[in-house]
């Protein structure tokens, strides 16, 4: 079965990819009202500016439009659920910080409401994305050492999983849908695909639920290609928001 990354730095990614394509006109405003709603997790997306009253997301959107904004840059958080969305203009207007709530009894999905903060704008900016085409590229290349190291480690649960979403990465299999707008590229529409199912680092039966390698020298090899993953995995949001 394949993974699925944690919701909340995807959820926060794809605020900012949406709201790029409505920005850019390339979507109606309505569009970023409905999309989230098809995540499966959150039952409320919502956007509070301190005591005033909590705005819909179309309705955040115009406003933010309305006070100069031309696009939002997106910025992760080490903390799942605090990522922000940064408005900017021709200078940072805001910063809007996620939280999720959990939805008291609830015994099905969705299991959160989704709410963005107002903060004040940043003094510095997050560093610019890279290319879809060179995160994946390297997402790629910590999936094949992966592989190799499964194969040669007898590691065969997980080099078949790596193998799996390897395909994804390479366009060879299709696996469910990707969080962006239609509009984006079809380069980001796979990155954002395989870098969901790439991120294995979690808790109970997760790549981090791992006895160490009895070899040092494959230790080291898996701890390498583990980092690199990681570090794709991380690029890969602020690429595929940005595309």
């Amino acid at each position: 079965m394949l993974w699925a990354m944690r919701p909340e730095p995807s959820f926060a990614r794809s605020v900012v990819a949406w709201g790029n394509a409505c920005l850019r006109n390339e979507l109606a405003l309505e569009h970023f009202d409905t999309w989230w709603e098809k995540s499966g997790f959150v039952r409320v997306l919502s956007f509070r500016d301190g005591a005033e009253p909590a705005q819909s997301p179309a309705t955040w959107l115009a406003s933010q439009r309305a006070h100069g904004a031309t696009r939002l840059l997106f910025e992760a958080s080490d903390y799942a659920g605090s990522e922000r969305v940064i408005v900017c203009g021709e200078v940072p207007l805001a910063a809007w910080r996620q939280q999720w709530t959990r939805i008291a009894g609830a015994t099905a999905p969705p299991w959160f409401d989704a709410t963005f903060s107002r903060e004040a704008a940043p003094a510095v900016l997050p560093p610019p994305s890279r290319s879809p085409e060179e995160v994946l590229a390297e997402l790629c290349a910590a999936l094949e050492g992966l592989v190799a190291l499964g194969t040669r480690a007898n590691l065969e649960q997980w080099a078949s999983y790596f193998e799996d979403v390897l395909g994804v990465a390479r366009g060879e299999r299709s696996q469910g849908t990707t969080p962006l707008p239609p509009t984006a590229p079809a380069v980001a529409h796979q990155l954002a695909l395989a870098a969901n199912l790439s991120d294995v680092f979690g808790g109970m039966g997760s790549w981090n639920d791992f006895q160490p390698l009895a070899d040092p020298v494959l230790e080291d090899e898996r701890s390498r290609h583990s980092s690199a993953l990681h570090a794709a995995i991380r690029a890969a949001l602020a690429a595929t928001a940005h595309a």
